[in-house]
């Protein structure tokens, strides 16, 4: 798959993405070992006064994963979806007590997950409107990049959070 992608020498993050989820060559791990979080970054030039993107999946298995954006500001709202659990007042003796730290993400994408690895139409339709929603958001996230500007900066805060919450609403 690798040599495919590169003989053209043209390659973006889409097809870096495909690359992440390729179950072939061991880069997305199924079965007993499971890849459960996987990111890509697209790294402006550093003179260029444009952001650098990374996209994040956090959720296992990235054959049934979206990868959402993710660009540094100065007061970024992550929400709670990607939030783990925590062991309350006990925070720091974990190894004592069993704290399930599945953030709310992971839990409801366990349930898309499971639905469309059945391969049954409607996990079949739930994958492929999280493609779309991925390509489209990818879209638009790089176009933004590519005309950036620092006035566009208080846009940049709730960008991860609002692809987060869209996801979890297909997934519930």
């Amino acid at each position: 798959m690798l040599d495919l992608l590169f003989v053209s020498g043209k390659v973006d993050i889409t097809d870096i993405f495909s690359i992440v989820r390729d179950e072939d060559s061991s880069i997305n791990f199924v079965g007993e070992l499971l890849t459960v979080g996987s990111q890509v970054s697209v790294l402006a030039p550093p003179t260029s006064g444009l952001p650098s993107c990374h996209w994040f999946t956090a959720t296992p298995n990235t054959n049934y994963s979206v990868f959402k954006p993710f660009l540094f500001c100065e007061n970024p709202k992550i929400g709670k979806w990607t939030v783990s659990g925590t062991n309350g007042e006990n925070a720091n003796s974990t190894f004592r007590t069993s704290v399930d730290r599945r953030h709310p993400l992971y839990k409801a994408h366990e349930k898309g997950r499971e639905l469309m690895e059945t391969g049954s139409p409607a996990g079949q339709k739930l994958q492929t409107t999280m493609g779309h929603l991925e390509n489209q958001c990818v879209k638009e996230v790089m176009a933004f990049v590519r005309s950036y500007k620092e006035s566009d900066s208080n846009e940049i805060s709730d960008l991860f959070n609002d692809i987060v919450d869209s996801e979890v609403k297909f997934y519930c």
